[in-house]
């Protein structure tokens, strides 16, 4: 099974455990996050599947075009893909529409090793909205689970009591 949310504000997301974490919008499908199975997506293939009769499979250049694209690429744990499409987000002016849209480019720059650039998007996702708080310390806290060479001290700017209840690997 693979869940989606489709926010009135934002782009689609493929429901995971961090878009679960998420407050407000999603908490009648908290549950769905631990249900998709990212192994049923399928970065290339028939443009005929059910997603594509209601979602336009054509050449983008929006937003949600590069998160959804950045956002497939780190679940599939292809980290410099997804901070390409970031970046090429960025050069192409585009920014998130909700502050939860950072998410799967905060996970890649950190799983990357690329520490301020993670800390830095994490700081403009906390300065949009509370709302990514939640799903973001989570990733923080993975990381840190998973990378011991990443210093608590190097992120302690954002993933800190203030921020996150989540804490310490």
């Amino acid at each position: 099974m693979v869940s989606v949310y489709m926010p009135d504000d934002g782009c689609l997301w493929v429901m995971d455990p961090y878009y679960a974490l998420a407050p407000e919008k999603t908490t009648q499908i908290t549950q769905y996050g631990d249900l998709t199975n990212q192994e049923l997506i399928s970065e290339s293939g028939q443009q005929t599947n059910h997603l594509s009769k209601i979602i336009d499979t054509g050449p983008q250049t929006t937003w949600c075009y590069y998160f959804e694209k950045g956002d497939l690429a780190q679940s599939k744990g292809k980290y410099d893909e997804a901070v390409n499409y970031y970046e090429q987000a960025i050069a192409n002016h585009l920014t998130p529409f909700t502050a939860i849209e950072f998410l799967p480019f905060v996970k890649a720059y950190a799983y990357l090793g690329r520490i301020e650039e993670a800390v830095e998007l994490t700081r403009k996702s906390f300065s949009l909205s509370e709302e990514s708080k939640p799903s973001i310390c989570q990733v923080w806290h993975d990381v840190l689970s998973e990378n011991s060479a990443i210093l608590l001290s190097s992120v302690e700017t954002v993933y800190n009591s203030q921020n996150c209840s989540v804490l310490e690997p």
